[in-house]
């Protein structure tokens, strides 16, 4: 039976018509489709069918198939499938959206043969080409096929990567592809050319390098290139597996082997010579003064000092190669196991060197001292053995285009003098200008040790000193002794002076040839050094004379033993004498005493001593027996004074002492009083000492004369008149008040009668009378 689903499936099929017009339009895109499966394929119909299609588009795929094709997919092998028959037209017309050849000549440029990398330049291809609507891997499996059908393979990859490496895929062909046509950016040759004037070669500066190589169109990083400038073994730029081999430590070592400084050691060692100082920063202004002559260094000072202090370790051993990088040594040893590596480093790390200690090393090989002859290292004129002295006879001997410092000379100076002292030794290593050892020298103390040894005293000889007639053992006259004998020419100070003279005093004095004196210093409180005060002190002491000896002294004939007189009496005897020292020197030296006056009186001082003698040997020109009181005008204290000076004066040269000595000390050493007068009841007086025995002594002017007086009237009254007139007569120089001349009189006569004068006249008067008649008056 026919039934009616069966007739109207038939004209169904006689009269439906798909949406699409064909298959030409679904196979146009088929070029540019994704990828050649169900899924994109039946998503191209979609795309086609536009909104009005209202059928399913795999129902479309099918009416546009061949007749044989019922079904989109079933697993019926019997059945034929509109999807095999689609893919097999998809696969004869897809292409790839990128350029095979484009590729190929992006892969020489690629940032590596990476699996991201290929696919970027892929992808950056495809996106060239209007329409592509494929993935960069899948597109490189297109691009595999591609390479694999040019190179007549009958491989055809089927995806883009497979965890099986036996697997032929878009990756694997297009990679292998890639490895062989890859190469750096930049030529090895001209890599190494830059290696020679490289910062460093530590994995930084050689990565620098590269990447200053590269030129703008390179679209790869230095460490992708560093790989392609190394052999294909070394396949990553590093890391700290001894057993790999990294591209960085093979370009660290090629470096290494090329770098070399900016100019010779022997330029930088020639400027060492007249280098302010053996400090690095000193060495580093040489090495920058260098480097700015040369334009095309790159290196900062630093940098430079490496390599220079690498080219002092390859004297000693050519196979020396430097670095900086001490956490790989290891791996450069292995890289290149005929070099030496030498690790530079500024922090004195264990295991390395110091660039700028042995820069330091050979600076001071090298630096010269400013001194052109260590003769003219005169020390035996030099004013003061002190730094300041010899800094300045330093300074004022340096050559003319000397710069350096005199601290810093000196110690060059000083290891000028030992390689003198030893010319077929070893370079003896410079000495500190200053430290505080006590066990070894510093350059200034070796240089102040060799100036008091050298220096010579600006007086000729010990003996020109004049301590004979210096003005007194003390330091201020033994050092103004000095200066005296100092030339105008010497400018040293006496003290320092005087050390050199001591020492040679004791050298010219010794028998013993290999005889060497101490050094001597001025004066300190050390008892271990010799003090050149102290001898000076001895000799002065010992050969200091004064101008007179106490016995020289005239105390006898002096006016009085006060300090005043004692003093007048020692200035007096100095005239004429060598020396012009004061009076109390004189009296100190000539007593051997300490001090001229001290009120305490258990010092014996100079003045004492001297009132002692003085006391001793005073002796007055008269004496109470030798004074004349009989004509007297008056036993008062002026006519006494009188008396004295008239006495002393009528003596002549035997009384030297007048008219030096004033009357009052003559008439204490008469009277042996304590003083002339006062009212002190526990002193002697003189003028009362004197006036007693002046009325004791004193005679009548009357009764000496020859003639006689004429007396108007027996009586006494008149008897005083006749003897005042008598003693004012030319024929009596007496002249004395009456009263006194009657006191004279009196006492003589009682003296010769045991009478007065009034007695005796009396007496006479009336025996006068008894010779008269008596006459009567009325």
């Amino acid at each position: 039976t026919t039934d009616a689903e069966d007739y109207l499936v038939a004209e169904c099929e006689a009269r439906i018509t798909p949406c699409l017009d064909g298959t030409a339009a679904l196979f146009d895109r088929f070029s540019s489709i994704p990828l050649c499966n169900g899924h994109h394929i039946l998503a191209d119909v979609s795309f086609l069918h536009g909104e009005t299609c209202l059928r399913q588009n795999y129902q479309d795929a099918v009416l546009i198939s061949p007749n044989e094709y019922t079904i989109w997919h079933d697993n019926d092998p019997a059945t034929l499938d509109a999807q095999d028959y689609f893919i097999e037209q998809c696969s004869q017309r897809i292409t790839s959206c990128a350029s095979l050849d484009d590729l190929l000549v992006s892969f020489e440029s690629v940032q590596s043969c990476a699996d991201w990398h290929i696919r970027k330049d892929i992808e950056s291809l495809a996106n060239q080409v209007e329409g592509c609507r494929r993935g960069s891997d899948w597109d490189g499996v297109l691009l595999a096929k591609e390479l694999l059908q040019r190179e007549g393979s009958t491989e055809v990859p089927t995806r883009w990567w497979s965890q099986d490496s036996n697997e032929v895929t878009g990756y694997s062909v297009l990679s292998a592809k890639c490895e062989s046509i890859i190469k750096p950016c930049v030529e090895l040759e001209t890599v190494h050319q830059g290696f020679v004037t490289a910062q460093y070669c530590d994995d930084n500066h050689v990565r620098h390098e590269i990447e200053i190589s590269q030129d703008d169109q390179c679209r790869r990083n230095p460490y992708e290139d560093s790989i392609l400038l190394t052999p294909s073994d070394y396949a990553i730029w590093g890391d700290d597996n001894l057993d790999t081999k990294d591209a960085r430590i093979r370009l660290m070592n090629e470096c290494s082997e090329r770098i070399a400084p900016s100019f010779s050691l022997s330029a930088l060692e020639s400027d060492f010579a007249g280098i302010n100082k053996c400090d690095y920063g000193h060495i580093k202004q040489k090495i920058e003064a260098r480097q700015s002559d040369i334009p095309t260094t790159r290196r900062n000072g630093d940098a430079e000092a490496i390599l220079l202090a690498g080219e002092i370790l390859k004297r000693s051993d050519s196979s020396v190669l430097i670095t900086t990088h001490l956490g790989l040594v290891n791996q450069l040893e292995l890289e290149n196991p005929d070099a030496t590596y030498a690790v530079m480093s500024w922090g004195n790390q264990e295991g390395t060197y110091n660039p700028a200690t042995l820069l330091q090393t050979s600076c001071e090989e090298n630096i010269q001292s400013c001194i052109s002859s260590l003769d003219l290292m005169d020390f035996t004129t030099i004013p003061y053995c002190a730094w300041n002295h010899i800094f300045a006879l330093i300074r004022d001997n340096q050559h003319v285009d000397c710069t350096r410092h005199p601290d810093h000379d000196a110690p060059l100076i000083v290891r000028d003098f030992e390689m003198q002292e030893n010319p077929d030794g070893a370079l003896p290593a410079l000495r500190p200008t200053w430290d505080n050892d006590p066990n070894s020298l510093s350059a200034q103390e070796y240089l102040v040790e060799m100036c008091l040894e050298e220096a010579e005293s600006c007086v000729p000889s010990f003996d020109n000193l004049n301590f004979a007639d210096i003005e007194y053992c003390t330091h201020h006259h033994i050092t103004e002794e000095i200066v005296n004998q100092q030339p105008e020419t010497c400018d040293r100070h006496p003290h320092l002076d005087a050390t050199f003279l001591v020492r040679d005093h004791l050298y010219n004095n010794q028998d013993d040839p290999n005889y060497e004196p101490p050094l001597y210093v001025w004066h300190d409180n050390d008892p271990a050094t010799e003090n050149a005060y102290d001898y000076m002190m001895a000799s002065c002491e010992d050969n200091i004379t004064p101008c007179n000896q106490v016995e020289d002294l005239d105390f006898v004939n002096i006016e009085n033993c006060n300090e005043h007189y004692v003093r007048a009496e020692i200035i007096e005897k100095q005239e004429g004498c060598s020396s012009d020292r004061h009076p109390h020197h004189d009296a100190m030296i000539m007593t051997d005493t300490d001090v001229w006056y001290n009120e305490d009186p258990n010092v014996d001082s100079a003045l004492n001593v001297l009132q002692r003698k003085c006391e001793a040997d005073i002796t007055p020109c008269v004496s109470m027996e030798t004074l004349d009181f009989r004509y007297i005008r008056n036993c008062d204290d002026h006519h006494i004074r009188v008396l004295i000076d008239d006495t002393r004066e009528a003596m002549g040269a035997s009384c030297p002492s007048y008219p030096k000595r004033n009357v009052y000390d003559e008439a204490l050493l008469v009277t042996g009083a304590d003083v002339w007068y006062d009212l002190d009841e526990t002193t002697t007086n003189a003028r009362d000492i004197l006036v007693d025995y002046c009325l004791t002594k004193v005679e009548s002017c009357i009764l000496k004369r020859e003639d006689s007086i004429e007396v108007n009237g027996c009586d006494y009254i008149n008897f005083k008149e006749a003897v005042r007139i008598g003693t004012h007569d030319e024929n009596n120089e007496c002249r004395r008040n009456i009263d006194f001349e009657m006191y004279a009189m009196d006492r003589e006569l009682g003296e010769l009668f045991g009478k007065t004068s009034r007695q005796l006249l009396d007496e006479t008067c009336t025996t006068a009378w008894s010779s008269f008649n008596v006459s009567t008056f009325d």
